[in-house]
């Protein structure tokens, strides 16, 4: 099955394989009887497409239950129904159904039409995009290899199911930031697109732009520039075929890349507008307010972004799953804008379950939880819940000493986090313990006179002035200054602005004599007359 929740998914390029019109195999029965079966899957279809999961799914179990009793389970219209519950159960975000119905229809089709037919490289292809949305990648690729390997057997045949499935794949290595085989696939993806669709059709021009993406994060930034423009301008000629919301929305999207702020800021204005005409199917209206909201997020307007997004979420919610990943992106960046117009009530339930998703995922790397780990610890030290943040600073040292091991110099920000929550709580021993084997590690890793030793010592010099031991402050100021000046320079700013610091801790310590000197020094630095104190 395919419909509007594949085509338009915000961020996403991954293609579900339709087999609605694939005839059924020569065992079929009257033709009276394979119309109903059809129209009943067509019923079934227009609701999954207006967001009508549950009326969609009561269709197709119905007809499940009475094909089975009829024509009994392995029939191949079974697979068929069961790859559309499939599909059904993805939308709604409940993928151990999704996983089970898919893979029942694969097995019902490669019994039905061979191991290397068509209908079976869909399935293969479908299965594997759920396991791709749930990052469950090492499931996900020998699925999709598959399919591709039956397309490439199956000649002119398998050409438009040999492209699909190439984006599919490299859209998959993108996000594990496995970019050079990414890049092989892509390429012949979006050439064979271009070849079958024409180069101004909308899914051709989506797989460019995906690759435009990928150019950049590569570091070909002239090609991608090259190419991004070909897009825009390649998606203006494909607008005479487009509905007023997609027109719209194209031309807010060609707007906003050549910074063009308020036509694009009216132009998405109007594609809400037009998108909010379509009753039936909210899928135009979420992704509107999505790229609405954002557009805000970039011109720095806050309160018009939280409004915005607030509206898209339970849309996007509704359509694609509580747990699906975009969702769980989005109810990241709503966490981020309450906690920005300090709604920490608003913020804390959506930090939370973008954790209960993190955890869910299968074999969970580091990575993958470390960031929202920090980012809650962050979160509850900011309103000094100092035990709250420490459990989350905690846990997210543990996970990446697991991944990287205890000396690797990415661990250190972590430690640092979780010291400055010690050091604020006045846990000063357990403080001072992971300031030192933090310092020892970027030492070891990067010398004693890099920038990364100078950022860390004025972290520990707070943990020195909180104890009013200027002394040892005043060490680690000097320390500071030293290497900054070595690597930046007399006149740089943030050699001035230690400096500056520096002057402030000698006055709270009553050293009068060496604050001056420090300040005659900052003012001839700075050609500036010396003020008196």
């Amino acid at each position: 099955m395919q419909g509007k929740i594949n085509f338009y998914k915000i961020n996403s390029f991954l293609f579900a394989l339709s087999l609605l019109s694939t005839g059924l195999p020569a065992k079929a029965q009257d033709k009276a009887v394979d119309a109903g079966f059809e129209k009943r899957i067509e019923q079934g279809v227009k609701l999954y497409n207006q967001n009508k999961l549950t009326d969609a799914e009561t269709v197709f179990l119905q007809l499940m239950n009475e094909l089975t009793k009829k024509y009994g389970a392995m029939d191949a219209r079974m697979g068929r129904i069961y790859g559309n519950l499939g599909e059904v159960y993805q939308a709604e975000g409940n993928t151990s159904y999704a996983l089970a119905f898919l893979n029942r229809a694969l097995q019902i089709k490669e019994k039905a039409f061979g191991a290397n037919s068509l209908q079976v490289a869909a399935s293969l292809n479908n299965l594997g995009q759920v396991y791709v949305r749930s990052r469950q990648y090492k499931y996900a690729e020998p699925l999709l290899r598959r399919a591709l390997g039956i397309a490439e057997k199956l000649g002119a045949a398998g050409e438009p199911y040999k492209a699909t499935v190439l984006v599919n794949l490299s859209s998959m290595y993108v996000d594990e930031g496995k970019y050079a085989q990414a890049k092989i696939l892509l390429k012949q993806g979006v050439d064979m697109l271009e070849r079958q669709l024409g180069p101004n059709h909308q899914l051709f021009l989506n797989a460019l732009g995906m690759y435009t993406d990928l150019l950049r994060k590569t570091n070909h930034q002239v090609e991608a520039a090259r190419l991004e423009q070909a897009v825009i301008e390649r998606g203006r000629a494909a607008q005479v075929t487009l509905c007023p919301w997609e027109q719209h929305f194209h031309a807010a999207e060609n707007a906003e890349a050549a910074g063009r702020f308020a036509e694009a800021k009216s132009e998405w204005e109007k594609a809400l507008a037009e998108a909010q005409r379509y009753t039936l199917d909210q899928m135009p209206e979420a992704i509107t307010l999505t790229a609405l909201g954002h557009f805000y997020l970039k011109a720095g307007d806050f309160v018009r972004a939280l409004e915005t997004l607030k509206k898209a979420f339970p849309l996007g919610e509704k359509m694609f799953g509580p747990d699906d990943p975009q969702v769980i992106k989005h109810a990241d960046e709503l966490g981020d804008l309450y906690r920005s117009q300090g709604q920490y009530d608003q913020a804390e339930p959506l930090y939370l379950r973008v954790l209960s998703h993190r955890r869910k995922i299968p074999g969970p790397e580091a990575k993958e939880l470390t960031p929202i780990l920090n980012k809650l610890g962050q979160f509850y030290a900011c309103q000094t819940q100092y035990r709250q943040a420490q459990k989350y600073f905690g846990e997210a040292v543990v996970l990446e000493e697991k991944a990287l091991g205890k000396d690797s110099v990415d661990l250190v920000p972590y430690l640092v986090s979780l010291a400055d929550c010690l050091r604020d709580d006045r846990q000063y021993p357990q403080a001072d313990e992971l300031y030192k084997r933090a310092l020892g590690i970027l030492e070891s890793a990067s010398g004693a006179n890099d920038l990364s030793v100078a950022n860390l010592l004025d972290h520990y010099n707070v943990f020195y002035q909180k104890q009013l031991d200027f002394e040892k402050s005043e060490s680690l100021f000097v320390r500071a200054a030293d290497i900054r000046e070595k690597v930046l320079g007399a006149t740089n700013p943030e050699f001035l602005k230690t400096l500056e610091d520096y002057v402030i801790m000698l006055k709270s310590a009553h050293k009068r004599d060496k604050a001056a000197r420090i300040e005659r020094r900052l003012a001839a630095l700075k050609g500036q007359p010396l003020k008196d104190d």
